[in-house]
């Protein structure tokens, strides 16, 4: 219970960071320490901008300039639905999620997905 809520708070502070960046239009913001630090993009830079772009509907400039922006969107969508399920059926937040996510395809998924951000932080550094 206490995971979900801390995954359902992370999606809350990414909608409304994502509300404020349009809003406020803070493209000259860096807000990443790999990039403060030492000046080296991390795998999660631009993803705000390549979610905006994605909201705008440019789907292909939005996957080029991150496609973390899409994944993160698509997770988000599938548990706060999974977790409204949930809640509606009273059942503990977070089975269903977990259901649909079993160790088999976590197999699959979670070297897939460390294998994607690698890519995405070679082209960041590259760029």
């Amino acid at each position: 219970m206490r995971q979900s809520t801390y995954i359902l708070l992370f999606i809350a502070t990414g909608a409304l960071w994502l509300l404020f960046s349009i809003l406020c239009d803070v493209a000259t913001l860096i807000v990443c320490p790999s990039k403060l630090i030492f000046n080296i993009p991390c795998p999660g830079c631009a993803t705000t901008h390549a979610a905006k772009l994605l909201l705008s509907g440019q789907i292909f400039h939005s996957i080029y300039c991150n496609p973390n922006a899409l994944l993160l969107i698509v997770f988000a969508v599938i548990y706060t639905t999974t977790a409204l399920r949930d809640y509606m059926y009273k059942n503990v937040i977070g089975v269903t999620f977990h259901k649909l996510f079993n160790d088999r395809v976590k197999r699959i998924a979670i070297p897939t997905v460390l294998l994607l951000e690698l890519a995405i932080w070679i082209k960041n550094i590259a760029s």
